[in-house]
Parts: C-alpha cells; sequence; structure tokens
C-alpha cells in the first residue's frame, strides 16, 4: 500500500526531492522482498514478463526494480554532488560519523545503493555468466589502479559490477578533494566490498596489504584507526593474535578517542581477555582422570570440590546434570569446599587457548561434588571466570543397553576397578 501512494506522490513532486524519494521507494520494495522472502525464492520465471501487479513477481523482477530505484536516485550525479548533506538531516538519522565522511546527497545515495548490491540476495538471480569479482583484480589496488581499472565482463547488469563502478564513482568524486576525510570514507567502503565480495586464495593476503597500506599512508588522520581495526582483525582471523594486538594498539594509542580508535582498544581488550573452562570425566575412580583445562591469559587455576545432594537437586524443575541456574551457582560459591587444590599453568605470550592438564584429589570421599575451576584464589565473579564440571566419585561403573521392543533399559552394576559385578546393588 505505501509503495503505491508514494509512487502516485512521486508524479507530483518537486524535482529536488525525487533522489531521496527514489532511494526511500528502493528501500521499501526491499522490505516487501525481505518480508515475502520465501515467496519470491519459490517463484520460477514465467514465459511472458512479470506485469505490473508486484504480487505476481518473481525473485529477478523485485530485484531489478530495487535496482531500477536505486539507479533512478542516483542518475543526476552532478546536482546530486553539489547538494550537502546537512539540507536533509531533517529527513535523516543522526550519523555517528560527520557529515565530512559523506558531504553530499550523492555520498549519501550511493553508500545506500551499495548496500543493496552488496546484500546476500542477489546470489539467487545470477546469470549464468554473472561477473566474478576476483581479489587479485585491482579492487584492492592502489587508488589510481582502482580508478584506472575497466571490468571485463559481459554482464554489466551484474549488482557486483554496478557497485563496482559506484565505488570507482565516489572514489573519483573525492579524488582530488583538499581535505583528505571523503576520499578515506569511499576507500574503506572499496575494501570492505571487496573484502565481502571478491574470491579468490590471495583475498585475505591482499586484504591485509591494502589495509596496511591506508593505515600507514594516511597515519595522522583518524580514519587510519579503522584500517587498522579491520587489519587486526583480519591477523587474528588467521591466527596471528601478536601481530593483531600490536597493529590494534598502534590504532588506539595514535586517534583513542576517535571511532576506529575506540574499536581498536576494544579488540585489544578481547585478545587480552581471560578465558577459562573445564572438562572431565563424569566418573572418578582409580586410574585417576584428569581435568583438562582450556585457558589463555592465565598462570594458575584454583579448584574447589562441592559436594552436593543428588536426590535434592533432581527434585529440582528447573536443573538438570549439565547446569547451572543463578540459585545454584550461588549456592556453590558460598559453600565449603570437601576440597580446595590449585595448579600451575604455562603462559600463553601467543595470547591463543591451550588446553592443559591437571591432577584431580585421590582422597574425596564417594559422592556427588561440582568441581569449580576459577582463575582468582577467593573465586569471586568480578574480573574473573568460573567453570563448573558434575562430577560423581565413585567406584562403581554402569553399562547399560536399551532394549527398545520392550521400551526398557537395564544393563550391570560393575566394581570399576576389576570388573566384578555387584550383587543386588540398586
Amino acid at each position: 500500500e505505501r509503495i503505491l501512494r508514494l509512487e502516485a506522490e512521486m508524479a507530483k513532486a518537486p524535482a529536488e526531492m525525487k533522489p531521496l524519494m527514489h532511494a526511500i521507494l528502493g528501500h521499501w520494495y526491499w522490505q516487501f522482498f525481505e518480508h515475502n522472502r520465501w515467496r519470491f525464492l519459490q517463484r520460477t520465471p514465467t514465459a511472458e514478463p512479470p506485469g505490473a501487479d508486484i504480487l505476481t513477481w518473481d525473485l529477478a523482477r523485485i530485484l531489478s526494480e530495487i535496482d531500477r530505484q536505486f539507479s533512478a536516485a542516483l542518475s543526476d550525479e552532478k546536482s546530486l554532488q553539489a547538494q550537502p548533506i546537512a539540507l536533509f538531516e531533517a529527513l535523516l538519522t543522526k550519523a555517528t560519523m560527520p557529515d565530512a565522511c559523506r558531504p553530499t546527497l550523492f555520498d549519501f545515495l550511493a553508500h545506500e545503493a551499495l548496500k543493496f548490491y552488496q546484500a546476500g540476495e542477489q546470489a539467487g538471480a545470477k546469470a549464468a555468466d554473472a561477473f566474478v569479482l576476483e581479489a587479485e583484480s585491482p579492487i584492492f589496488g592502489t587508488t589510481d589502479e582502482f580508478l584506472r581499472w575497466v571490468p571485463d565482463t559481459g554482464d554489466e547488469v551484474s549488482p557486483l559490477f554496478k557497485g563496482v563502478k559506484l565505488l570507482q564513482k565516489l572514489v573519483a568524486f573525492h579524488r582530488n578533494d583538499r581535505e583528505p576525510t571523503a576520499l578515506l570514507d569511499a576507500e574503506l567502503a572499496r575494501l570492505s566490498f571487496a573484502k565481502e565480495q571478491s574470491v579468490g586464495e590471495a583475498k585475505t593476503a591482499r586484504a591485509i596489504a591494502a589495509y596496511r597500506r591506508i593505515a600507514e599512508e594516511w597515519a595522522d588522520h583518524e580514519a587510519s584507526a579503522l584500517a587498522r581495526h579491520v587489519w587486526a582483525t583480519l591477523l587474528r582471523e588467521e591466527g596471528d593474535f601478536v601481530e593483531a594486538r600490536k597493529v590494534a594498539q598502534q590504532g588506539a594509542g595514535a586517534h583513542p578517542r576517535s571511532p576506529g580508535g575506540r574499536l581498536c582498544a576494544n579488540l585489544v581488550k578481547e585478545i587480552e581477555a581471560l578465558e577459562l573452562a573445564i572438562s572431565t570425566e563424569r566418573v572418578w575412580n582409580a586410574p585417576w582422570p584428569a581435568i583438562e583445562v582450556a585457558y589463555r591469559n592465565a598462570n594458575k587455576v584454583w579448584f574447589r570440590a562441592i559436594p552436593q545432594d543428588y536426590e535434592a537437586l533432581l527434585k529440582r524443575r528447573t536443573w538438570s546434570p549439565e547446569s547451572v541456574d543463578d540459585d545454584l551457582r550461588k549456592a556453590l560459591l558460598a559453600a565449603a569446599p570437601a576440597q580446595a587444590w590449585s595448579a600451575a599453568l604455562p603462559p600463553t605470550p601467543d595470547y591463543q587457548t591451550r588446553v592443559e592438564a591437571t591432577a584431580v584429589p585421590q582422597d574425596l570421599k564417594p559422592g556427588f561434588y561440582f568441581v569449580l575451576a576459577s582463575l582468582r584464589e577467593d573465586f569471586r565473579e568480578g574480573d574473573n571466570i568460573i567453570s563448573a564440571a558434575p562430577v560423581w566419585v565413585s567406584d562403581l561403573a554402569l553399562v547399560t543397553r536399551s532394549r527398545m521392543n520392550d521400551n526398557l533399559l537395564d544393563g550391570f552394576v560393575l566394581r570399576a576397578g576389576g570388573g566384578e559385578p555387584v550383587a543386588g546393588a540398586s
């Protein structure tokens, strides 16, 4: 309904308003598709092209209409490039970045169109000879290399191809700006587009090199911190946590109050964050098992074995052996342990998760326990991680079998050490 009404109003609207109205209409068509995605994905193309009724359109038709609206919004580039975005602030949600990043209506509308051109929905309507964005292409090259690039394709209606051409227009528009903020924003948008949409074995290496080039060439500009954040994130994804931390620290230190600087500082905190999780066998007896400690950025772990009444736990409606709710967690932390011990952990200078096997006490009385592990001796919950594992200390072993036909569960109760059956066990 609103699509039809807006289309009717556009016929009467002043020319100055039509670019934004086309963009709004493109978004509304996009939203209509997203709300009815399953219908469009189930429809096959018909012999005759779909008519004017949106309710009969197939996937290709709805996507081409969205493209048409964004293309119409950007049709008068020179006029759009002359209109400061500040003139339209009453229509726009207040930005988190300064207007200098996207100073004109052209910048705003171009980035709106780019969101559509790289949306995942496009994959469902690709042509057989669809344009492929190769990572080895100039998409990750220098500014000059990118602007000289003429992609060789027969699929000029491809959303990816249109996205590349639009990015070239954005970069060229700001190439000779006296103040480089808008150019750097366009360049970072180009690299983000390439990182998400390109294919090829060299993709990650090319992306890292491109973000590094931006960060180092424009080190005095706060946009370099945004480049460093992505650069460091890619290094972390490749497993190089040490170099990722170093790159992010430089971004946070150079431009601490900028958005990129804050992102870098957050990434450093993530890399330096504590990590702890324990796992062990469910039943402890000789030969005694170990507790496997998965950890990061710690050099010691403390344990407590807290005895619990298993029958009472079973009566709690919300409890299962695999869960610890808030009430049980508080009770366990407040309870006196049957035994407490600690273990040294080898350091993790590479900031990677390490798994270390630690010994368990061999003199716990038979019964049910929660074994708690903490990175602080006082087991306080602030600035700490606590992990728990349920454990039986018992010299019994169960060998069970399920008889599906009789809907029965039976088996044997044995001595764990030697395998002798235990007569009369219940």
